[in-house]
């Protein structure tokens, strides 16, 4: 007695689910390294956020000290130790905001990194680290990583600010104080109005254009004539 032959419809539900398992695995391996890409931006960032504020205290605390080295008896000596602070201070202050520059660009690239994982997460109904973290930033928007990152390096350029133009350009304590609290607090301000906006536009780009609505559309053509072709014989018939 012959085994009955396999039905077109079996057939056609092997395909789909293999079909379905190649892509849950593409997208696993997608997701792994998304997940590693963030991880490591996200801990540099973290390290460096926590090392600065450190590295810039301890400078600022060594070079309010120059006195005992260069000494306060001479006048000469006394300007040089001056001018050397500003240079200090001037240069401190600036590699601050190229810092500064550089965290946005992470954050613009863990960002995007999110917003991809949460599609691949939603493709895969799973509640993940993406989903969780993006739904964190909407319940609490004002504590997340941009704001500690606007106040941190703000605060790190006001004190800069603060010891150039007390002891480089001879300020007095109070007008030094509210030139470096206004700088710190508008430059807080604007990078994180900035921020928001450059995240918001990758929040647009990512949902106008979705990798994953990509591979479907693809998977679908490529398993359209699988299926064509498997049911001609039966048409034939």
């Amino acid at each position: 007695m012959n085994s009955p032959k396999p039905t077109h419809t079996q057939n056609s539900h092997t395909n789909s689910d293999q079909t379905k398992n190649d892509r849950t695995s593409a997208l696993l391996g997608v997701y792994q390294e998304l997940s590693k890409s963030h991880q490591s931006i996200d801990d540099f960032r973290m390290k460096l956020l926590g090392l600065l504020p450190l590295a810039s205290l301890t400078g600022i605390f060594f070079v309010s000290k120059s006195d005992s080295f260069f000494g306060s008896s001479d006048p000469a000596l006394e300007v040089r130790a001056n001018n050397l602070i500003a240079f200090i201070a001037i240069f401190a202050a600036t590699f601050t905001l190229a810092l500064f520059l550089y965290e946005i660009r992470g954050i613009l690239m863990c960002s995007e990194l999110i917003y991809r994982g949460c599609k691949i997460e939603n493709d895969l109904d799973v509640i993940g680290q993406f989903l969780v973290r993006r739904d964190g930033h909407k319940k609490w928007p004002f504590f997340n990583a941009v704001s500690a990152a606007c106040f941190i390096y703000s605060v790190v350029f006001a004190a800069w600010l603060f010891l150039a133009l007390h002891r480089g350009f001879g300020f007095n304590i109070q007008n030094c104080t509210l030139t470096a609290l206004s700088s710190g607090t508008t430059m807080a301000l604007v990078m994180a109005l900035l921020i928001n906006k450059l995240v918001e536009n990758i929040h647009k780009a990512e949902t106008a254009t979705s990798p994953i609505g990509s591979a479907v559309e693809c998977n679908a053509q490529f398993t359209a004539p699988t299926l064509q072709t498997t049911s001609s014989p039966a048409a034939a018939k």
